[in-house]
């Protein structure tokens, strides 16, 4: 009789369910209702460890006890009870890290609260099936053999199964130990998901030896003294990564940047109604215009009181009226448009054209400058009343009103929409998601395009073999990606950049190694997700970043939360989600070819192959019971 039909478990297992005489007393119903609930009170709490380790309530060591309650609601059990229980645990897990769903589909779907409660639970059950697969893999593969210990194959297969299934926005247990300094170092080993076998492998000893304990069952000191052993290396290595890393900081070159943080909200960003419609030509007009002069307000005053060497714009900052003047290649207008509708004379100033200026927009991907306005802001405005400086701008020229560059001398990177003006002239001009680097005299020193796009957020998939999709989703994304990273020059700098949540792809950040940057810098628009946790989760999950490539991370952000993070992994200095910010720090220009820029996955990879094995095991085993 197959052990997961009848519920048995094997001889020496401390937990899980006994073995009964008698059909009748299979049936769960003669099982007393607290013990039947106790296996789903233990994973739920098991999940609620995880959960709790992450922002904002940050009890990263809460995230220790996770594994231990989940190996006692796992243990002994056959992979259909194992599975269910850790869907448990994956629920919780995940639904505290993206409740934010929810209010993201009723503020910009608008959709009803019920069925935006719907999709965000049926999201957080698919994401929850990695723990259901560990737990339901692990389960099966120790009951059909005996010999292989749990702690063994419980945070192998966890590790295994984090890793390789696909989510959205990829994120691991690791993450949550981000406070944990002396743990998190060794992500430059094998990156984040063994720190999460190194959580899940002391977790499961901890269960263990409680289960032991409250059964009286026979301690396990081999297993207990592994997983001390392993705690003890990682805090002897973390210990001694700090300090060598924190010298090398200490005498490496250093470079200021400013960050600018203007909180410009999602429908004032996209110059929209709140319910996603547009606004009246003047209005349209009026709010570009506020958008941009908060952040030249914002710049300026961070050049006279810091001085930076470089200034930051978070992405897609720059969204001016359309009039933007760059210097081509070619001398021709790009995408000239119909203009009328934005109220404002499209002629170019004669003095622009004697200079070899055209009129561009989206911002052509080969301009070799950028117009930079040698018109003040005006004094009757501010970050806090910009609006004031609107009115008083009105005299000024729209060339100058809609530079990017004006009021400030500092080398700018900003985020903005590009095209690509060498693409066939009977096909759509692609567009891009890019940041820019622009010296003080507005010389294009670099583009990036951003090369992982999000899913519907930033391009529909499988539109080009079904167009139709286009009409069931208008709201999807339509961005074209780039071709990879790229590294942008500025002085000693080398500044590796990445776009929104390609912070959070490990991967990408090897490739983008290769090419030998010694900053980091990510340009993000979190304002879709309101005031919730998701900015802080967000900044979280990419701080990993620079502990497994040892360089600096500089953070910009529309509305929260920008920081700065050391090559350590901590963060040491950051904004808040409320009002317009500036921030700034001297960065140490480090970089280092860790084992892990240089070997990948490898031991992630390795967990996979293991826990192939253990399915093999399972279904084997299965098999034989089965026949017999």
């Amino acid at each position: 009789m197959s052990c997961e039909r009848d519920g048995s478990t094997r001889a020496g297992d401390v937990t899980g369910p006994r073995p009964v005489q008698g059909g009748a007393n299979r049936k769960s119903g003669n099982i007393p209702l607290p013990r039947r609930l106790l296996p789903v009170v233990l994973s739920a709490a098991g999940g609620l460890c995880i959960l709790l380790s992450f922002p904002r309530f940050d009890l990263y060591w809460l995230a220790w006890f996770g594994a231990a309650f989940m190996t006692a609601a796992f243990r002994g059990r056959g992979f259909r009870q194992a599975f269910g229980l850790g869907m448990v645990a994956g629920f919780i897990a995940n639904m505290g890290g993206f409740y934010w769903i929810s209010n993201m589909l009723q503020e910009f779907a608008h959709m009803p609260v019920w069925l935006s409660w719907v999709i965000t639970c049926l999201l957080v059950a698919y994401q929850g099936v990695y723990y259901a697969l560990a737990a339901g893999v692990a389960a099966a593969a120790t009951l059909r053999w005996p010999r292989l210990p749990w702690l063994v194959a419980f945070p192998v297969a966890y590790t295994a199964f984090e890793f390789i299934y696909p989510l959205i926005f990829p994120w691991y247990a690791a993450n949550g130990q981000q406070l944990f300094y002396a743990v998190i170092q060794i992500a430059d080993l094998a990156g984040a998901p063994v720190i999460s076998f190194v959580l899940m492998f002391l977790g499961t000893a901890i269960g263990e030896a409680g289960l032991a304990i409250v059964t009286r069952k026979r301690f396990p000191k081999a297993g207990t003294l592994a997983a001390a052993a392993l705690l003890a290396a990682v805090l002897v290595y973390g210990t001694a990564r700090i300090a060598t890393i924190d010298d090398r900081v200490a005498s490496a070159p250093t470079i200021r940047v400013g960050l600018v943080e203007a909180d410009v909200g999602i429908w004032d960003k996209e110059a929209k109604n709140t319910d996603g419609t547009p606004l009246s030509r003047g209005e349209k007009n009026g709010r570009l215009l506020i958008n941009l002069i908060r952040h030249q307000y914002l710049s300026a005053r961070l050049e006279a009181e810091h001085h930076p060497d470089l200034i930051v714009w978070p992405e897609t900052a720059y969204l001016p009226m359309k009039h933007v003047y760059v210097k081509r290649q070619g001398a021709e207008e790009v995408h000239p448009e119909d203009d009328s509708s934005d109220g404002v004379s499209p002629v170019l100033p004669d003095a622009l054209i004697r200079d070899g200026y055209v009129r561009a927009w989206p911002i052509p991907s080969d301009s070799s400058r950028l117009y930079v306005s040698s018109a003040p802001l005006p004094s009757a405005g501010s970050p806090e009343r910009p609006l004031n400086g609107v009115k008083a701008d009105e005299a000024v020229a729209l060339a100058d009103r809609n530079a990017a560059i004006r009021g400030f001398a500092t080398p700018l990177l900003f985020g903005s929409s590009t095209v690509d003006p060498a693409a066939p002239a009977d096909r759509r001009l692609p567009g891009f998601n890019s940041a820019i680097l622009a010296a003080a005299d507005g010389s294009v020193l670099g583009v990036y395009h951003k090369t992982r796009l999000l899913i519907f957020g930033e391009y529909l998939p499988f539109e080009k073999y079904f167009p139709f999709l286009r009409k069931l989703f208008p709201e999807a994304g339509d961005w074209t990606p780039g071709h990879g990273p790229e590294i942008f020059r500025l002085g000693d700098a080398r500044i590796g950049v990445s776009i929104c949540y390609e912070d959070l792809l490990a991967g990408f950040h090897r490739d983008m190694f290769a090419l030998g940057p010694n900053l980091l810098v990510n340009i993000t628009n979190d304002a879709w997700f309101g005031k919730t946790r998701e900015p802080w989760l967000h900044l979280q999950l990419a701080e990993l970043r620079s502990v497994e490539t040892r360089m600096f991370m500089a953070r910009a952000t529309n509305t929260g939360i920008s920081a700065f993070v050391d090559p350590v992994g901590r963060r040491i200095s950051h904004t808040s989600m409320d009002d317009p910010e500036i921030l700034v720090a001297d960065v140490g220009l480090t970089a280092e070819r860790t084992v892990y820029m240089r070997i990948g996955d490898v031991f992630a990879w390795a967990c996979c192959v293991f826990t192939l094995g253990l399915i093999a095991v399972a279904v084997i085993g299965r098999r034989r019971s089965s026949t017999s």
